[in-house]
């Protein structure tokens, strides 16, 4: 699955990026998922996650669940153009979120 995310953020941003970090947290349903461009330029640029991408990454999730033991709350993906990545789970510590969930969620 990590080969299919990074098939397709290779293709997905725009010309002329050479790194992509990948935040997606999640908490029960609730998903927050972006990403940020770096520019072979140097700038930076906030993006939104393609919706392929956070599918994968969702599904990746919920198959990393195990009973008693649950699934991860947060990842970052790292991708250095075309095809070097690095990625970093965090099971144990609440997400971050921008927006944080509602009491219903």
């Amino acid at each position: 699955m990590l080969q299919q995310v990074t098939t397709l953020l290779v293709h997905e941003p725009p010309l002329g990026w050479d790194h992509v970090q990948v935040d997606y947290r999640g908490m029960g349903d609730y998903i927050e998922a972006g990403a940020l461009l770096r520019m072979t330029n140097g700038a930076l640029y906030g993006a939104p996650l393609p919706e392929k991408v956070q599918n994968l990454l969702t599904r990746l999730r919920a198959g990393m669940y195990r009973p008693g033991r649950g699934t991860w709350l947060h990842t970052t993906y790292w991708l250095d153009y075309p095809t070097t990545y690095q990625i970093h789970y965090s099971r144990h510590e609440a997400p971050q979120f921008c927006t944080p969930p509602s009491a219903e969620q």
